[in-house]
């Protein structure tokens, strides 16, 4: 079966063929390792976790942790993506009470959907080495449907 492959509407524009890569690398390269004061978005918050910043809010907010996430499977950074997932299991993850499944949308209702396409894409840039992790995602998320597909 072929693959689909999608118009690059850049080239098609006139810009060279890899000017969408060279955006996206641009743009990491500012929002997570620019200068902390008046570039950087993403931040350590340990050894083992990281978070993004909602620079209009001050505070850490789920749309962000996922975009970063998308953002980090996008430009090959499966490190920074694992810290990033594990500082959004830990703190906006409910796992008990009247939410319990769900992440809170600010640092404590529901997943949003660029999260989902931040893991599809991470399981099939890393080539399925975070197979474990993408199974603990979809568990999380949709735990009825995991146990028809995958139990």
């Amino acid at each position: 079966m072929e693959r689909f492959k999608p118009r690059d509407m850049f080239v098609e524009a006139g810009y060279g063929p890899n000017f969408a890569d060279q955006l996206l690398q641009n743009a990491y390269s500012k929002l997570f390792e620019g200068d902390p004061i008046d570039e950087r978005i993403c931040f350590e918050a340990s050894d083992d976790m990281a978070y993004i910043v909602d620079i209009g809010h001050d505070d850490i907010r789920s749309e962000g942790m996922s975009y970063g996430m998308f953002v980090t499977a996008l430009t090959d950074h499966p490190e920074l993506f694992e810290k990033l997932w594990r500082f959004t299991k830990r703190y906006l993850y409910n796992a008990g009470g009247p939410h319990q499944g769900f992440y809170s949308w600010q640092v404590s209702t529901l997943l949003h959907l660029q999260d989902c396409c931040g893991y599809s894409r991470t399981s099939n840039a890393w080539n399925n080495s975070l197979t474990n992790l993408w199974r603990e995602v979809l568990s999380l998320h949709f735990q009825p449907l995991f146990n028809v597909f995958f139990i």
